[in-house]
């Protein structure tokens, strides 16, 4: 008997990683935010690092927008997964 498999396994704590990611790419240069790699209707909301929601809209190609300065959380719903992304724009 080996108790050994039974305690490192993450069956018994419920976790399952199967979310897929989504392949679309985020990312922030200079005062842009940009979405690139959109294959299907994409869902992206934009949250300041308090939470406040600042701009959500769906795309169906890649994109980039203005951003003031700071510290962005990017969240991607696309047909593939989804992902979430921390941005900087300066």
């Amino acid at each position: 008997w080996d108790p050994l498999p039974q305690l490192i396994s993450n069956e018994n704590l419920g976790v399952k990683d199967n979310t897929p990611t989504s392949a679309v790419n985020v990312f922030g240069y200079k005062n842009r935010i940009a979405i690139s790699n959109v294959k299907s209707e994409t869902s992206v909301a934009v949250y300041s690092i308090t939470g406040a929601k600042v701009k959500s809209f769906k795309t169906n190609q890649d994109i980039d927008f203005e951003s003031q300065n700071g510290v962005w959380i990017v969240i991607i719903k696309a047909a593939d997964g989804q992902k979430s992304v921390k941005i900087i724009t300066h």
